[in-house]
């Protein structure tokens, strides 16, 4: 499994423009799930972060087709006008998942 993820900060009350420009044409089929998240103290840091389901080989395959790449960069160039920074910026093998209690039931 791997994630991928990013930080990034805003333009002030860009969030909904960045949404629209961040959706991809097409997920890439190994998506099992994407989220975004807001930082509860500053609505225009954002992290988005998704899970694949594959592995290291998988995700080179993936990278590296030429349509893959190019959806990546067209997102990539539509969603710049709306991002001021970029922090954390990469994919990163799943190595341990913890279930909570609340994933146990109780």
């Amino acid at each position: 499994m791997i994630c991928v993820m990013t930080e990034r900060r805003l333009r002030p009350g860009a969030w909904e423009a960045f949404r629209a420009a961040w959706e991809p044409g097409r997920f890439p089929d190994p998506l099992v799930r994407a989220f975004h998240v807001r930082d509860v103290d500053d609505p225009d840091h954002v992290v988005s972060f998704g899970f694949m389901d594959v592995d290291r080989r998988g995700l080179s395959a993936l990278m590296s087709s030429p349509s893959v790449a190019g959806e990546q960069a067209a997102r990539m160039d539509a969603i710049a006008p709306f991002v001021e920074w970029t922090g954390i910026d990469g994919m990163f093998e799943v190595i341990e998942e913890l279930p909570g209690p609340a994933a146990a039931g109780g």
